[in-house]
């Protein structure tokens, strides 16, 4: 059974795409981590529903992760200022410092 636990007000996000249709909640795919170098990738279909698909070879014991960028950054070109957007990006949206392993390469 899920509780709910606060209401968020929404705001206003620019981002690239389709215009939002409405808001859901999965409460197992929230639990995935972002990683600037996810394992994962979400596939979403017309019904709604999504699947997580593993995209690496998997140890037992290895985080899931997947890219909150929604399919990376397509300006990134591996540089320090590529980085620097990047955790800019999900610190606004997201409210987090991203320490993933290719942020601290």
């Amino acid at each position: 059974m899920l509780a709910l636990v606060g209401i968020v007000a929404p705001r206003t996000v620019r981002r690239r795409g389709p215009p939002l249709r409405g808001t859901a909640l999965y409460p197992l795919i929230s639990k995935v981590n972002h990683s600037c170098a996810p394992n994962c990738m979400l596939l979403w279909s017309r019904d709604c529903t999504a699947r997580l698909v593993v995209t690496t070879a998997l140890s037992p014991g290895d985080e899931l992760t997947i890219d909150y960028l929604a399919n990376g950054d397509a300006e990134d070109d591996g540089s320090a200022q590529a980085t620097r957007r990047r955790r800019k990006w999900l610190r606004t949206q997201y409210g987090f410092e991203c320490q993933c392993e290719r942020c601290n390469e």
